[in-house]
């Protein structure tokens, strides 16, 4: 479910160009409301179950990069993300594992904690191919919530903020 700029939640493939979600900047560290730019559907793609320590089950590719509590990008896949994604090719990346957190909606509403909270990943189980969904270019911060989690997406540039 992808977190919308009302606060509301809507599933990724009922998401349309011009809707607002919340996306994080990674500049100013704080929560914006951005419009979607462009959707991608995917070909058919092996997916991933992974769960969270709150129960949370994420579905995705093993590329897909999702943002750590520290502000660092991992996935699944770190080399075959890094040639998916070129911008990652410059920046600290990091292969998640079971153990790993995840930087969360609650990290983004309560960020001025001294603590990292994250979503820790207690699961990581090969699940089957289907047709995936991508938000391939939010406005100006790259990034939108996906059950909760930070994941990145690519701008005009394919660079994430910061890095034009």
């Amino acid at each position: 479910m992808i977190w919308l700029g009302d606060g509301s939640h809507a599933p990724i493939e009922s998401c349309v160009i011009g809707q607002w979600v919340m996306s994080w900047n990674e500049s100013t560290k704080l929560l914006e409301p951005k419009r979607i730019q462009q959707i991608n559907p995917q070909p058919i793609s092996s997916i991933w179950d992974i769960t969270f320590s709150d129960g949370r089950i994420l579905q995705m590719t093993d590329t897909h990069p999702l943002m750590l509590p520290n502000g660092e990008w991992g996935a699944f896949d770190v080399e075959k993300s890094v040639k998916e994604h070129s911008w990652m090719e410059d920046i600290e990346t990091h292969e998640l594992t079971v153990g790993d957190s995840v930087f969360s909606m609650l990290d983004g509403i309560m960020f001025d904690r001294q603590d990292e909270m994250g979503l820790e990943i207690v699961s990581v189980e090969e699940h089957s191919e289907m047709e995936v969904y991508n938000l391939t270019d939010i406005e100006d911060n790259s990034n939108f919530f996906v059950n909760g989690m930070l994941a990145h997406n690519f701008n005009n540039q394919g660079l994430p903020i910061g890095q034009k």
